[in-house]
């Protein structure tokens, strides 16, 4: 009777159809195991025991003795007559782990399922379900590239074998997993794969497929695609009764209907995300809630709410190690990762998490120095490249031209900058089919130096900077004071200031200062720092209109600071220490200024500097 018992739930497992009657099951084996709950044998007790768990962890993860039956399966000695229940039993515990968002774990539980199936001797029944195992656990704790590769490798003993049973669920883990990781071309061609074994589908597989369509088409932002999926997942993941997915389709549904406008719809479908959460203790989806709760917030403008919701999901995640959310788009999660980064929320584990899944916002975040670019490059006051956070030496003769290519690449804008003009700047002595082959020799030598050849891009004879690799201090400095310039003609004078003081912020001298005034140099140099002392004019007098005279003086002084020779700076200095009754201050001011512009340039102070001069001493 036990193992008729265990044989009917395995069955229901199995066939991915009805995990309702589960819960009618676990009654049963109540009944059964009133009288006594010894079992005659080991063996036997291993495969009710496993039976019971998957039930469990299916239907009822909150069942008070769900962790004793665990117990009776994986404290029982190593032997080759049990090896099967025990790998079956820990997949059950990682999807046990997964309800009550326990990753933590994971990691222990895949070694301990490749620790069992190393055995030369082991079924291939046990095999295929242990590399199942391991894809599911690696999909769970976001290690993306291990979930790929054992999807391969167990794809491939599956056809070996003909033991086909995991074969559609573990390339849709596979799948999840190239979402998670932002490798959309992956994603597209597993999901092209997948759809040829349809009609070996099961209820769940079917359920998942159409989940995994409806996710990639929001990615996609085709949202008549994910329309034609959406309701047929959350209906099949319903008759199957397969919680796990019943709250990811709500919760995707929720991104649909918000996408489309339709906001208070949107949020009473997370709240039944909720509601079943609670009921059934799934708590990973907390961390999925949140994320979605903080996006919607952001985009009617809520940003104390959305800002709330952000730090409960980045702190949730970083306590119980969540990475992947397995509902999200990564261009989203990457502009919260942004917001979270700039606002100081949980910065190592977004930082993490941004690495681990290759996130990329729609619109790259220059303003953010701490963003994980793979390559830095400072070219304001310094000229230094770090890679993966580690700065790079240029000792080696052989690093020079490289290096004397990308600076000159950065000067000309970095985008589809010409073959020809870089030659004739670089190589000018030389002609044009030598000059070619050293440039195709020195962009070979430069991709090796920062070790990737996706930085540098090159096409039809030109050359780009790729931006989503390689972060440049100058153009984020222009790009930051391009959205303070929006800023105030908008009349959003405090986000205008916050933008700006964060710009100059990142101008620490001239562009490229170690260089001589070389032609294709000069142009950027000088815009740079026209920008630049504009713009630290602006900050200055916002500060005074305000009252606040004490920081426009520092500001003026951190001017000075950068470019000793800015006239204009020592005027505004002058007055606003004789606005603050610093009257010996203004006179040092213009005595160290007369003196600059003398060194330095070879001149007189202007008739304006003089004149604020004059007045001081009257």
């Amino acid at each position: 009777m036990l193992l008729s018992w265990s044989g009917i739930v395995d069955s229901i497992g199995y066939s991915l159809k009805d995990f309702k009657s589960l819960d009618s099951w676990i009654s049963a084996l109540d009944e059964i195991m009133q009288d006594s709950d010894s079992f005659p044998s080991m063996e036997i007790e291993s495969s009710v025991a496993s039976s019971m768990v998957l039930a469990l962890a299916l239907r009822q993860p909150h069942h008070p003795d769900i962790e004793s039956w665990i117990g009776r399966v994986l404290s029982q000695p190593d032997d080759h007559s049990i090896t099967y229940s025990k790998i079956k039993t820990i997949l059950y515990v990682m999807y046990y782990r997964m309800t009550r968002g326990d990753m933590l774990n994971i990691p222990s539980d895949i070694s301990l399922i490749q620790h069992l199936s190393s055995s030369p001797d082991i079924h291939p029944l046990a095999k295929v379900t242990a590399i199942f195992a391991e894809t599911f656990g690696y999909n769970l704790i976001g290690v993306n590239n291990r979930c790929r590769g054992s999807v391969v490798k167990g794809s491939a003993l599956s056809r070996d074998t003909g033991i086909l049973i995991y074969e559609n669920l573990m390339q849709g883990y596979g799948i999840s997993s190239a979402l998670d990781a932002n490798d959309l071309a992956a994603a597209r061609k597993g999901l092209n794969k997948l759809a040829l074994s349809m009609n070996l589908f099961r209820p769940l597989d079917k359920a998942f497929y159409r989940f995994l369509k409806t996710r990639d088409a929001l990615i996609h932002k085709d949202f008549i695609e994910a329309s034609l999926h959406i309701d047929i997942a959350l209906k099949m993941a319903m008759d199957v009764g397969f919680h796990i997915l019943i709250i990811s389709c709500h919760i995707l549904k929720a991104y649909l209907i918000h996408e489309l406008g339709k906001e208070k719809e949107a949020l009473k479908y997370l709240d039944q995300s909720m509601r079943i959460i609670k009921k059934t203790g799934c708590r990973i989806f907390e961390f999925s809630l949140y994320l979605a709760r903080a996006e919607f917030a952001f985009d009617r403008g809520d940003e104390e709410y959305g800002f709330r919701f952000l730090r409960k999901a980045m702190s949730l995640g970083k306590e119980n190690g969540y990475l992947n959310s397995f509902v999200d788009r990564p261009a989203v999660t990457a502009r919260l990762c942004a917001m979270a980064l700039e606002a100081g929320i949980e910065k190592q584990f977004v930082l993490d998490m941004i690495r681990r899944r290759n996130l990329l916002p729609d619109k790259l975040p220059l303003y953010i120095e701490e963003w994980p670019w793979s390559i830095k490059i400072y070219t304001l006051g310094r000229f230094a490249l770090t890679l993966e956070g580690k700065q790079i030496r240029f000792l080696q003769k052989s690093q020079q031209k490289p290096i004397a290519m990308f600076k000159v690449l950065i000067a000309l804008g970095g985008r589809e900058v010409r073959e020809e003009l870089l030659v004739d700047i670089l190589w000018p002595e030389t002609d044009g089919d030598a000059g070619h082959r050293s440039l195709v020799t020195t962009l070979q030598r430069l991709r090796l130096l920062v070790g990737d050849n996706k930085a540098i891009q090159r096409r039809e004879g030109r050359l780009t900077i790729d931006t989503r690799y390689c972060w440049v201090d100058a153009w984020a400095f222009e790009r930051i004071l391009g959205e303070a310039e929006k800023r105030r003609k908008e009349g959003l004078m405090e986000e205008a200031f916050r933008l700006t003081n964060k710009a100059i912020t990142l101008y620490k001298g001239s562009f490229l200062s170690c260089e001589a005034e070389m032609p294709w140099l000069i142009p950027l140099r000088e815009r740079l720092r026209g920008r630049f002392l504009r713009n630290l004019i602006w900050l200055g007098r916002y500060l005074e209109k305000n009252g606040q005279f004490e920081k426009a003086i520092e500001c003026y002084l951190r001017g000075i600071d950068t470019d000793e020779t800015a006239e204009e700076l020592y005027q505004l200095l002058m007055v606003c220490y004789h606005h603050v009754g610093l009257k010996t201050e203004a006179i040092k001011i213009y005595q160290k200024c007369k003196r600059i512009l003398s060194i330095v340039l070879g001149i007189e102070p202007s008739d304006r500097t003089t004149a604020i001069y004059q007045s001081l001493l009257s």
